[in-house]
């Protein structure tokens, strides 16, 4: 068996733990956000939707959370109400077999799924770790979306270039190089040969 593999490009296979453990309590609830004092915005996708450049583009302007997730708040499968409460919370999504294949194809499964609190998707075996993501990603989707609040903005990854001045009146941000300076589409890797991430219904 190959390093690849073994590793599913995540690193060590002593990883494995730290990603189980994770995945489990996230499953269950329990998020570790740290939040730092003073932060303004909270960006938070499944992953596979431009997060990273949203984050550095916002991060100009605003107190972001941070890009590398050190507060746990990039890929948080739920976030508790306090912080809908005290920051602007935007949530990015988008098609979802385009975010699993995206996410399959860098190799990123299983620390993906863990931040989403799926633990099939790291202990999982061949088709069953994208499909166990699926699922994650399908149910931190409904989350957002069944928890309305004021300060909660959702927006589809193709809708980012058509909607950059309702971004900026959310955000709050009167600067009109928010808008002027985002960053260009770029293009994306066609999945269109690929056929879609089969839907477990366990």
């Amino acid at each position: 068996m190959s390093n690849a593999t073994t590793r599913d490009h995540n690193g060590s296979v002593f990883e494995l733990p730290r990603l189980l453990l994770r995945a489990s309590l996230r499953n269950l609830g329990v998020l570790r956000i740290k939040a730092g004092r003073g932060l303004e915005v909270a960006v938070v996708s499944p992953g596979g939707v431009g997060t990273s450049m949203l984050i550095d583009h916002i991060g100009k302007y605003r107190r972001v959370n941070c890009n590398d997730d050190r507060d746990h708040l990039k890929h948080a499968p739920r976030l508790p109400k306090r912080l809908a409460d005290e920051l602007k919370v935007l949530f990015v999504h988008g098609d979802v077999d385009d975010i699993v294949r995206s996410i399959r194809r860098r190799g990123w499964i299983p620390r993906h799924g863990s931040k989403l609190g799926s633990i099939g998707s790291v202990l999982g075996l061949g088709e069953a770790r994208p499909r166990a993501l699926r699922r994650a990603v399908v149910r931190q989707i409904d989350w957002f979306k069944s928890h309305p609040h004021p300060n909660l903005l959702l927006i589809r990854y193709d809708e980012l270039w058509d909607r950059t001045e309702r971004l900026a009146e959310f955000l709050e941000i009167s600067d009109p190089s928010f808008v002027a300076e985002f960053p260009p589409r770029r293009p994306r890797t066609s999945w269109s040969s690929e056929p879609p991430i089969a839907a477990a219904t366990s």
